[in-house]
């Protein structure tokens, strides 16, 4: 029997239509009853969502993978849930985007969901961790379970604390009330993972409290609690004062000989000052006896030279991305002055600097590069955030943290690069790049412990600061440890 090829290719045609506006019609996300999602926020927070499609969507997921992963790296979760949600693509990527941006808005029941959902995707195509990773290199299921296991600790901590608040019977523990005006104003405590409660207990102890409310001067205080307390906080209006920024010189300032004005002497008091502080000391493999220490004091004195400091000890490769994150949030938020200070284990491979979390396992480059925090995406998230002066202190030069080495892996940290548009910059490191710091005897290492020391000194420059650092470290250390800084800024300013 005879076909013609033409009535052949009609039909492989009309095949192909039907088969892309089914395609196209399942495009987006539905309900498990088949309901078109509308609503993306409420039904991100209750679970509902559910993405359905499998072939023909891969390809505009393609397209959308970068923009996606910007959107995750950077912190903005309702418009990553919209992403996803208009896509519909079904893969445990996108499942554990969704997850993320439940948990981050505070749906833990959607992102339990969402992260079951994540890891019972097992089609090829829509799984990630295969012979090649295709999902930016995120590593699932080991993300997933992360985040699961950190909302179990977190509710089971909430729950402890709740229980101690309303029986509040344990003499170790004390109530804790903070009344703001404004009566809206943000209340955290920086240095405990639950969030803050009215009448909620706590152990007996030092607790960094920070208030804040747009437009108004943030409020940040270490507080010692050794019995029930009610805390006061008025903040006060925010007014622009003028002509207080750091700013690069105009041709207009310049002399007509090519040199920049003199440097003159600036105290950054008047300016919002924002600090990240991590210590990382029990890794699984190398522990530390000092950063969380390191940390901790370095915390305490940048509070009581006006910073707002948000400290984090011993934290994991999430955790440590969600603060930088978050620090970078503030800057834009803020401005001023930008310091943040690490304290911990930190390669070089090809010369980019890696600094790592404790639970990360590097035995490769690879495992270099996506399980550890790149020093640069820091750098780069303070320069994109355009504040007056950024500081960078490097305590994470200390003994080889890797059982075995890898050819593209150095000694020690590589000398930064920073932007030739940048003249607010300043970044310490606690050894010379390519050689390894001590993490010392005492309670601090060498570098800090005289870091400590030195700015106790509130009249003196950060040059005048730093050269007394490695002056006193290079003779304690019998010569063998040098502090290296790189000063970029046009003015002397001080802590």
């Amino acid at each position: 029997m005879k076909i013609e090829l033409s009535t052949i290719a009609r039909s492989v045609a009309l095949t192909v239509i039907v088969l892309f506006v089914a395609g196209c019609a399942s495009r987006g996300s539905y309900t498990d009853s088949g309901e078109r999602i509308t609503n993306v926020n409420s039904s991100l927070a209750t679970g509902d969502i559910r993405l359905k499609c499998k072939v023909l969507c891969s390809s505009a997921w393609g397209l959308k993978r970068a923009q996606a992963r910007i959107l995750h790296d950077t912190g903005e979760w309702s418009e990553l849930a919209s992403l996803v949600a208009s896509v519909g693509f079904h893969s445990d990527q996108t499942y554990y985007y969704l997850g993320r941006a439940a948990e981050e808005q505070g749906y833990s029941k959607g992102a339990e969901t969402y992260y079951k959902l994540a890891k019972g995707v097992s089609i090829g195509p829509h799984k990630c961790g295969g012979l090649i990773n295709v999902c930016d290199g995120l590593v699932f299921p080991r993300l997933i379970d992360e985040r699961l296991e950190a909302m179990a600790s977190a509710e089971a901590t909430s729950k402890s604390i709740a229980s101690s608040s309303t029986q509040h019977n344990d003499p170790r523990y004390f109530k804790l009330m903070v009344k703001t005006e404004p009566a809206v104003a943000s209340v955290r405590i920086m240095n405990i993972t639950p969030k803050y409660e009215d009448q909620m207990a706590l152990a007996e102890g030092s607790y960094n409290l920070l208030v804040e409310y747009p437009g108004y001067k943030s409020y940040q205080r270490w507080i010692s609690l050794d019995s029930d307390k009610v805390i006061q906080v008025s903040l006060e209006k925010e007014t622009v004062k003028a002509n207080t920024q750091l700013t690069a010189f105009t041709s207009s300032a310049t002399p007509t000989t090519g040199f920049l004005p003199a440097a003159k002497s600036v105290n950054t008091s008047d300016r919002n000052r924002t600090a990240l502080v991590i210590g990382n000391s029990k890794y699984q493999t190398a522990p530390l006896k000092n950063p969380s220490n390191d940390a901790t004091d370095i915390a305490a004195a940048l509070t009581q030279r006006g910073f707002d400091v948000t400290l984090r000890t011993d934290i994991n490769q999430m955790e440590m991305e969600e603060s930088v994150r978050e620090f970078y949030r503030q800057l834009q938020r803020r401005g001023g002055v930008g310091l943040f200070y690490y304290a911990g284990h930190g390669i070089q491979v090809n010369g980019q600097n890696y600094l790592i979390p404790i639970n990360s396992k590097i035995k490769t480059e690879t495992d270099a590069r996506y399980n550890s925090v790149p020093l640069g995406k820091i750098l780069g998230y303070m320069h994109e955030a355009d504040t007056d002066l950024n500081i960078l202190i490097l305590d994470a030069c200390r003994n080889n943290p890797i059982e075995s080495g890898f050819r593209s892996m150095s000694r020690g940290l590589a000398k930064v690069s920073m932007p030739r548009s940048d003249l607010g910059y300043l970044v310490a490191y606690s050894t010379e790049p390519g050689e390894v710091a001590l993490d010392g005897a005492g309670r601090n290492s060498p570098f800090t412990h005289h870091l400590l020391q030195a700015m106790q000194n509130r009249q003196q420059s950060l040059s005048e600061t730093f050269k007394q650092v490695r002056r006193n470290v290079y003779l304690e250390t019998n010569k063998n440890q040098h502090p290296l800084v790189l000063d970029a800024t046009l003015e002397d300013v001080s802590f």
